[in-house]
């Protein structure tokens, strides 16, 4: 109605009013952004188009999250002053954990705590439970270097269970961008485990093999300690019963120093067909007197014949009688005589203690650094079974030999030509997963003895071999005249959670974030035009967009006038 009493109608057809089409279109779009907004505001959804799927949890996490039933915080004690790079890393931590917020039905919450703001007492805790403080060292604005502690971890808690959790991975010899992109790597693999440690009604279980003069209880007491907090560990010697080591999850076979009798190999041997799971450290090679070596200078090197080759054989792979020579290895204290008669000890390479390189393809192994070990063995792959997928994860580095045994180990080679070693990437540790065949299937008596029960072709399982012993024994990957820590701790606990892993979480490890650098002498070298086309173009473009839309809108409405 008009206001002066006239009907008007108004014909909104296309072509007839610009403007009633205008306002139609309009209240489409005002209607379809109300749409969406209520949709977001009841169902929390967004895409990742990027190519390495960074903010995509893996559908092993997602799984896990869908199964707890009881509230679960994590509290993070990365905080305070924090240089870009800790920065960002925190900031993958909370993205991550709102993700798990958002997959557990809200179960999972967080909150980030300053230990500086806790007191001393607090940051004392930190450090006696396996949460110790980083040193970060920085240059000032003024050119001065200032030190600060920095706490790169998160507890986990789950009732009255609590798991640490290290968010730092710091590998020696890269740089701190590369450690830094390592660790949000890991991060959804880390912190899913721990969900997974703190929620976990029942525990796995582990038994050390006995029997065989395996390394003691109190040579492998820190590996032994530091499974206890998750697994559930027992020792024992076969009985010769074909089933009884079927209530393990893995079993352990350290440092044997005597054959085995063939009714243990064969339990052995059943048990992998069962599905079974077998880390083996072995030594292919035994020196006939360590306190030989130390008092004469040499002793003699012989194959250890531990009536298992057959055993590996049949499985895809054996273990050389050589003795491992390296470059990249330890140094020993070695006395010198001066020409004045004075004896000082010099530092020197000890080729026989060599730094094994960890395969950074591998979820076991990603993120390691070297593993120390000691007259160690190498291992090769026999057959061409596709069954059974194959994998080094140990090896030595590009400069390395093998040496065939019997021979003599001596002090005096710590001094040998370099040329010798021409020989590289020497596989020590390797994983065997798939369907193996049994090493008894064509033997008589074997098969009969379980009345039925024998297994001819194993249900899917999985073994490592490590041609070493000495990687497991205490202090574990401590150098005590280096004073360096190395990686066989993480390496050894590693491996046991992929050979007990049911969920598929250790495939987090493999996950790959592309690096987005900045390229710091282009930077430099190009700073004005950088900062011109990043700080001042944008508001001119806008300033011009702007005062473009504006004439525009003056003449039109002018002329309409």
């Amino acid at each position: 109605m008009h206001p002066c009493g006239m009907n008007i109608d108004i014909d909104c057809k296309p072509g007839k009013n610009f403007k009633c089409r205008r306002k139609n279109k309009l209240s489409v779009y005002l209607m379809l952004i109300s749409f969406v907004i209520i949709l977001a505001f009841f169902f929390n959804f967004r895409f990742d188009w990027t190519k390495d799927k960074r903010y995509t949890l893996h559908p092993a996490s997602k799984a896990l999250l869908k199964t707890l039933e009881h509230p679960i915080e994590v509290e993070i004690y990365l905080a305070g002053h924090l240089n870009p790079g800790f920065t960002r890393l925190q900031e993958s931590t909370v993205h991550l954990l709102n993700d798990m917020y958002q997959f557990s039905s809200q179960k999972i919450t967080y909150r980030i705590t300053d230990p500086y703001r806790q007191g001393r007492e607090f940051t004392d805790y930190l450090n006696t439970n396996q949460m110790a403080g980083v040193s970060v060292n920085e240059r000032s604005g003024n050119g001065q270097w200032t030190q600060h502690i920095v706490y790169p971890y998160a507890l986990v808690h789950s009732g009255d269970r609590q798991v640490p959790v290290a968010l730092l991975v710091n590998r020696p010899g890269y740089s701190g961008e590369d450690n830094l992109n390592l660790s949000c790597e890991l991060l959804e693999y880390r912190l899913a485990y721990a969900v997974q440690l703190a929620t976990q009604k029942t525990s796995r279980r582990i038994v050390f093999l006995e029997g065989h003069d395996e390394l003691p209880e109190e040579t492998i007491s820190e590996i032994t300690d530091r499974l206890s907090y998750e697994y559930t560990i027992d020792r024992g010697v076969l009985s010769g019963r074909p089933d009884e080591l079927n209530g393990y999850d893995l079993v352990i076979v350290a440092g044997p120093q005597t054959p085995f009798p063939e009714a243990d190999k064969y339990v052995l041997d059943q048990y992998l067909m069962q599905g079974g799971s077998v880390l083996w450290l072995v030594n292919g090679v035994r020196l006939r007197s360590y306190d030989e070596l130390v008092r004469d200078g040499k002793t003699l090197g012989i194959a250890e014949d531990l009536n298992l080759n057959d055993l590996f054989f049949t499985y895809g792979c054996r273990i050389n009688p050589v003795v491992l020579q390296d470059e990249q290895c330890l140094s020993i204290p070695v006395a010198r005589t001066d020409t004045a008669g004075q004896t000082e000890y010099v530092s020197t390479p000890w080729y026989y203690a060599p730094l094994l390189t960890p395969s950074h393809r591998s979820e076991i192994t990603k993120g390691m650094s070297w593993i120390k070990t000691g007259f160690a063995s190498t291992v090769s792959f026999v057959g061409e079974d596709t069954i059974v997928r194959k994998e080094v994860l140990l090896a030595s580095s590009a400069y390395a030999r093998a040496i065939p045994v019997p021979a003599w180990i001596s002090l005096e080679e710590i001094y040998p030509d370099k040329k010798v070693f021409n020989e590289a990437h020497l596989p020590v540790g390797v994983l065997l997963q798939g369907v193996f065949p049994s090493v008894f299937k064509n033997r008589p008596g074997f098969s009969a003895q379980a009345s039925g029960n024998f297994l001819s072709e194993s249900r899917p399982a999985k073994m490592i071999l490590i041609a070493s012993e000495e990687l497991i024994r205490n202090p574990l990957g401590y150098d005590s005249y280096s004073r360096m820590q190395f990686s066989n701790a993480e390496f050894i606990l590693n491996a046991v959670n992929f050979l007990t892993d049911d969920t598929g979480l250790s495939a987090l490890r493999n996950r790959s974030l592309q690096m987005q650098l900045l390229n710091k002498p282009a930077l430099q070298r190009d700073r004005n035009r950088i900062i011109g086309i990043n700080v001042v173009l944008p508001p001119l473009l806008l300033l011009g967009m702007f005062v473009t839309l504006s004439l525009i809108r003056k003449r039109k409405y002018t002329k309409e006038i």
